[in-house]
């Protein structure tokens, strides 16, 4: 066909010359035409005009100054690209471009033109982009923002004021850039919730997010808590975030972290768990708060993050996160450790910063300007939320002990009569102070951080500052914040807390944008009340005067000053004190101090009060009072701890407070004990050598320590602690890494019935709930455990004899412990008190052991302690022995034939009664464990202790070590004391004590010491 075609064509005319030089013509108009504009066709396909940037590197610049430059080394051949302005309305012929500025987020406005790039060639490795900042920008609130076809995306730089420029490291070309700020808006006031607080509709309708504590990631990578998450029902509007932190009993475990960072599978695992956690709970989001990370592992974490940040987006949930506070290192820089900030912050959808705990940091151009100036250039101001504590803050040295605001005041409030008996004549003028207030003069205001504080020396000479967080200062933190424009700020201790309540109009303030500078003065109502409790004078002193002494520096030095004279105090009206007239009416009188704002906003806090006497004209002689000796049983089948110790300062009081109504707080629910642990008791009372004492714990390679507590002796009267040995104690074993359980027993005198004869429990179980708070609340984190009672199954524990005994009252005990434990440190372990293993059951002398924890679970039990506590003595018998069975005919004393002689059948017997009342779920806490051995000590068995006589010292040693064996096996046991370490020191070879401990009386190791310490854990 081809050819056929070829043929059969008629062949093609010449045209003439003419003809050809008019289409000559033709071809180059149309040429120039394309290289002409519009089309500039030259442009567009050769770039002919477009700088050229080699492997070299080069600057490409825009005509007002703005650059781009790259440098040597970060292109792999030339690059070609213009980079030019563009404001709105402009012609241009780059659409994409105009499209580009049309979808800038709404709430940024552009300052200054737009930029341009186009860019023909590699990508850089990295790029410079310079641009001068605007005459009508504000540099602390300006961002810089990038297009590419993903969309705009927020881009981290560094604004240099004085210079008048925006530095930013690209590792991507944009298609355009332009500097922008954020439009005025409201900003959000989030918060976290304890298990504890106690949220209204009201309260949380102002809050944006609610962060409910309560979850924790285990060693494993699972999840743990999640029963524990604070109910929500009252936040109808509010979206929900819960924590997931690392901390477990107090204790942040970053090993656990570290851990799961370097196990791929792990870290996947974790990842869906808590992605299937999210949304099968029905929570918006997740709040990460995982602290104290290595930060060799900055990479590892990152990718942490953003993979879970993938995945929850995928399911529509937001992700948070909480970094470490970080420190600064120079001017405008500033180490993060484990968390890259930039990276975080690209990810996650809010970002959760730290205040700094410096209250000179909140001065005009201070620390925290300097900190929020350099974070809003690592991450978009939009998402970054200030995590503000309502917390006081006690600080002593280098240590900082957060305290709640109300109980901060009553530390203040704390009244003492100067230079005076309790016992006064009548019309007699009295020197009253507040005690705590002497060294500062009163509470002071820092008018530069807008900051309250006072300064105090404790019992054992130790200065203290404490730093008020109220109205005042939170108001001064929120203007600093609201400087920036951010998304907001996350409140800490907010919800169901003892803070100032003025705090709530401040947020609300922040929130309308109206803030305003909070003033708060202090005054003191000084109040005197007779026995019956009517009013017979009130004082209102200013706390605010020209005798106020002002502070050096934001670091308050104590002076030390004994304090104001009466003189003074009355002249002046004193912040510290007053002059008062005893009363004429003979009689025992009350006197209390409460501080307050001076605006009468908020209810006064009374603090400690006390108590003096104006006797009648012809007084009746009565005898001194004096603490009751322990009683020595003759029925002591478990020997208890008689340790002495003489408190340094130790007022008369009466146990007759003022009148206040307590604002009912919710039942805190249960924390997971911990695992298996070896643990010993001792007496670091008696023998103030901690050194040798911890040495010696370190020696057997154990991590706990048990030391009863003797209530009456830190709290002499209602209100009033004196810690003395107790501080020492806790910062000797937090110092050896050692952790401290406290076994708290016998009630203070004035707390206990009239009729007690022996030290047991108070008439108000609420004096022993509130003694509990405030031990637990100083120790907080530091002392991991809490015993409450001991051996309360025995008339000498619990009052004396008269049928006595009670579980439901134990109860009823336990329950305000509880509360007072978790209310003063929620991570802390509460363990219900250990009963004495008996077979005595008259309700008299005994209840048995078994009877009575049943007992205790039908009043109640399981709702209000985290671990049972349980004293499983051996006597004679091996720990492995079963009670129905085992009988040693060599024995002299016959402890044979009921569960309570063996330490297997109380353990087991025990754990079965758990168990039938749905609670064996919890561990065992062996609180007391041990058999006792005269042998080498040169002595004979003590009165009610004979079978200490048929126990060898090495039998003692392989009881003891084969009883940690077993708790360790048996899977349903955690701690376990050993009773008892140095008690043999203490009290010498005759005391019962001293056959049942690992050392003799002059600190030569037992055979048990050696086997303990050899014993695999």
């Amino acid at each position: 066909m081809a050819e056929r075609a070829a043929k059969t064509a008629t062949p093609p005319k010449k045209r003439g010359a003419k003809l050809i030089l008019t289409d000559i013509i033709g071809v180059l108009l149309i040429i120039l035409a394309l290289w002409l504009p519009p089309v500039a066709l030259g442009k567009r396909v050769l770039r002919l005009g477009y700088p050229s940037i080699g492997k070299d590197g080069g600057i490409i610049a825009a005509d007002n100054g703005a650059a781009l430059s790259i440098a040597a080394g970060n292109l792999s051949k030339t690059l070609k690209m213009r980079m030019q302005t563009l404001v709105p309305g402009q012609q241009t012929e780059d659409t994409e471009a105009v499209e580009a500025m049309k979808t800038l987020p709404t709430r940024v406005d552009a300052v200054g033109p737009y930029y341009t790039f186009e860019a023909y060639g590699p990508q850089p490795n990295e790029a410079i982009l310079v641009l001068p900042i605007p005459e009508a920008a504000n540099p602390d609130l300006l961002d810089l923002y990038t297009w590419t076809p993903k969309g705009w995306a927020w881009t981290p730089c560094d604004v240099l004021g004085a210079d008048g420029r925006v530095e930013a490291n690209l590792a991507e070309l944009p298609r355009v850039a332009v500097l922008a700020q954020d439009k005025t808006m409201g900003p959000s006031v989030s918060a976290y919730l304890s298990r504890f607080g106690a949220p209204t509709t009201e309260t949380m309708a102002l809050m944006s997010e609610i962060s409910p504590d309560g979850a924790y990631v285990q060693d494993t990578g699972a999840l743990g808590g999640l029963a524990e998450v604070a109910d929500t029902n009252a936040a109808q509007t509010s979206a929900i975030l819960p924590t997931l932190s690392n901390v477990y009993e107090g204790v942040v475990r970053s090993d656990w972290v570290d851990n799961l960072l370097i196990d791929e599978p792990m870290l996947q695992s974790h990842v869906a768990t808590v992605v299937d956690w999210v949304t099968g709970g029905g929570y918006d989001g997740v709040n990460l708060a995982y602290s104290g990370v290595d930060p060799a592992l900055r990479e590892d974490l990152t990718r942490l993050v953003e993979t879970l940040a993938d995945q929850l987006h995928a399911q529509n949930k937001l992700l948070s996160i909480q970094v470490d506070r970080p420190t600064q290192v120079s001017e405008d820089e500033w180490t993060t450790g484990a968390y890259d900030w930039i990276r975080l912050g690209r990810a996650v959808d809010t970002f959760r910063v730290p205040t700094l705990l410096d209250p000179a940091a909140y001065i005009q151009d201070g620390q925290m300007e300097s900190l929020l100036t350099w974070a809003t250039r690592q991450v978009d101001r939009s998402k970054i939320q200030v995590v503000i504590s309502t917390y006081s803050r006690d600080m002593a040295g280098s240590s900082v002990q957060d305290r709640p605001y109300v109980e901060a005041l009553a530390d203040a409030s704390q009244v003492m009569l100067q230079n005076a008996s309790y016992t006064v004549e009548a019309g007699a003028p009295l020197s009253v102070q507040l005690a705590h207030l002497l060294d500062s003069a009163g509470i002071q205001f820092d008018e530069a951080s807008r900051s309250h504080w006072f300064a105090y020396r404790d019992a054992a000479g130790q200065a203290h500052t404490v730093w008020l967080e109220n109205a005042s200062s939170i108001a001064r933190k929120l203007e600093i914040i609201s400087q920036f424009q951010l998304q907001g700020v996350t409140m800490e201790h907010l919800l169901g807390e003892q803070n100032d309540t003025r705090i709530w109009d401040v947020l609300a303030n922040f929130q309308d944008a109206c803030l305003e500078q909070v003033q708060c003065d202090f005054s003191v109502v000084y109040t005197l009340q007779n026995e019956q409790g009517a009013q017979v004078a009130q004082q209102v002193v200013s706390l605010s005067g020209p005798q106020a002494a002002q502070p050096a520096a934001l670091a308050p030095q104590i002076s030390g000053a004994p304090g104001l004279s009466s003189a003074q105090a009355q002249g002046e009206g004193s912040a510290v004190g007053v002059v008062i007239e005893a009363p004429e009416a003979p009689g025992k009188y009350i006197l209390a101090a409460a501080i307050g704002p001076a605006d009468g906003q908020s209810t006064p806090v009374p603090g400690i009060q006390v108590v003096f006497e104006v006797p009648s004209p012809t007084p009746t002689p009565t005898n001194t009072p004096t603490n009751t000796p322990t009683h020595t049983p003759t029925y002591t089948p478990t020997p208890t701890d008689t340790a002495t110790f003489t408190p340094t300062h130790t007022p008369t009081v009466t146990n007759t407070p003022l009148p206040v109504t307590p604002t009912p707080k919710p039942v805190a629910r249960s924390v997971s004990g911990t695992g298996f642990g070896y643990g010993i008791q001792a007496d670091m009372i008696t023998d103030g050598d901690h050194g040798r004492i911890l040495g010696a714990v370190q020696q057997i390679g154990f991590r706990w320590v048990k030391q009863q507590v003797e209530w009456f002796r830190y709290n002499p009267g209602p209100g009033q602690y004196d810690w003395g040995a107790l501080d020492r104690i806790v910062d000797s074993c937090n110092a050896a890494g050692i952790n401290v359980m406290f076994s708290v027993v016998k009630a203070p005198r004035w707390a206990r019935p009239a009729g007690d004869t022996d030290e047991g429990p108070p008439s108000d179980p609420n004096t022993y709930g509130t003694f509990m708070r405030e031990l637990a609340a100083r120790y907080k984190g530091r002392v991991k455990a809490y015993e409450i009672w001991n051996e309360q199954n025995l008339y000498y524990e619990w009052g004396g004899l008269g049928g006595k005994l009670n579980a439901g009252r134990y109860v009823e005990l336990l329950k305000a412990a509880y509360r007072g434990v978790k209310d003063g440190d929620p991570g802390a372990i509460v363990i219900s008190g250990a009963l004495t293993p008996t077979g005595v059951s008259d309700g008299n002398i005994a209840i048995d052991d078994r009877t009575y924890l049943e007992q205790m679970y039908q009043a109640g039990m399981r709702n209000y302690c985290d671990a049972v506590g349980a004293h499983p003595s051996g006597y004679n018998n091996p720990p492995d022995a079963d009670w129905r069975t085992y009988s040693d005919p060599t024995a002299a004393f016959g402890a044979r034939g009921h569960p309570s002689w063996f330490f297997r059948g109380t353990v087991e017997s025990y754990y079965n009664i758990m168990s039938k009342y749905g609670d064996g779920g919890k561990k065992i806490w062996i609180t007391e464990f041990g058999w006792a051995s005269v042998q080498g000590l040169g002595v004979p068995p003590a009165r009610g202790y004979e079978y200490a006589a048929d126990n060898t010292e090495d039998e003692q040693a392989q009881y003891i070590v084969r009883a940690y064996q077993m708790g360790r096996n048996y899977g349903f046991v955690g701690v376990m004391f050993l009773w008892n370490l140095n008690f043999g020191p203490v009290s010498g070879a005759s005391d019962e004590k001293a056959a049942f401990g690992i050392v003799r009386p002059d600190w030569g190791a037992r055979p048990a010491f050696a086997a303990l310490a050899n014993m695999p854990k």
